[in-house]
C-alpha cells in the first residue's frame, strides 16, 4: 500500500506514519522521512534518512544512519553512522563505523572499529581494527589482538596513542596517572600506605607517567623524604 508517498506494498510490510518511507517483505518503518527498510525483517523507528539494509537489521533513529547489507545489525541512533557487517552495533555518535563481524561503538564521533569483536567504547577518532581489541578516548589506534589503547592526552595533542603488542594495554596520559596499589599476578607491587604510628605517620604517593614506563615513589615520615 501507498499513503503519503510511503510504500508498503510487499507482504507483512508497515509503514507506520511519515512521508517517503518504504518497506520490504515483513520490515517495518514506524515514521520519519526518507527512511529504507529494504530488507526482510528489517526495521527503522524514525528519523531521516536512514536505511537498514540486512536481514533483521535495526536503525532506531537519528539521521543519515546506514546498515549495508549487514545482517542482525543495529544503529540505535546519531547521525552519519555507517554499520557493514553482520552482528555489529553503533550505539550513537556521529560519523562513526562498525565494519567487522559483532563490532561495537558505544558513542562519539569518527570512530571506527573494524576488527572482529573490537571495541570502541567513545570518544574521537579512535581505530580498533586488532581482533578482540577495544579503545577509548582520543586519538587511540589498537592493531594488535587482545589489546587495549586509553588515550586521554591533552586536547592540544594530536599525535595517536598506539598499541604495543598483542595482549598488551598501553596508556597515554597528559598530566600524569595517579595509582593507589598496583598489582602483578595478584602481588603488591606499588601500593598506597597511610597508617598512624607513634613515631611516624607514612604516606607513599606513586605517580606514573607517560605509558606506565617510568613511576617515582616518594616515602615520607616526620623527618625524612626518600626518592625512587
Amino acid at each position: 500500500m501507498s499513503c503519503r508517498y510511503n510504500t508498503a506494498d510487499k507482504p507483512f510490510s508497515t509503514v507506520g506514519g511519515g512521508k517517503h518511507n518504504s518497506a520490504a517483505f515483513a520490515a517495518a518503518v514506524g515514521g520519519g522521512s526518507l527512511n529504507r527498510a529494504p530488507s526482510n525483517y528489517a526495521f527503522v523507528g524514525g528519523g531521516r534518512r536512514n536505511t537498514a539494509s540486512g536481514h533483521a537489521a535495526v536503525v532506531a533513529g537519528g539521521h543519515l544512519n546506514r546498515i549495508s547489507t549487514a545482517d542482525y545489525a543495529t544503529v540505535a541512533g546519531g547521525a552519519g553512522n555507517v554499520v557493514t557487517a553482520d552482528y555489529s552495533v553503533i550505539a550513537g555518535g556521529a560519523s562513526n563505523a562498525a565494519t567487522a563481524f559483532y563490532a561495537i561503538v558505544s558513542g562519539g564521533i569518527s570512530n571506527t572499529a573494524s576488527g572482529v569483536r573490537s571495541v570502541v567504547v567513545g570518544g574521537a577518532r579512535n581505530v580498533v581494527s586488532g581482533e578482540l581489541s577495544m579503545a577509548a578516548g582520543s586519538n587511540a589506534t589498537a592493531s594488535h589482538t587482545r589489546a587495549a589503547v586509553l588515550s586521554f592526552a591533552s586536547s592540544g595533542r594530536q599525535e595517536r596513542c598506539t598499541s604495543v603488542q598483542d595482549g598488551s594495554v598501553n596508556v597515554c596520559v597528559g598530566n600524569g596517572t595517579g595509582v593507589s596499589g598496583f598489582f602483578v599476578n595478584g602481588q603488591a607491587v606499588l601500593q598506597t600506605l597511610e597508617q598512624d604510628v607513634s613515631t611516624a605517620t607514612q604516606v607513599c604517593h606513586t605517580y606514573l607517567r607517560g605509558n606506565l614506563s617510568l613511576a617515582r615513589v616518594v616515602l615520607t615520615d616526620h623527618t625524612r623524604t626518600w626518592r625512587t
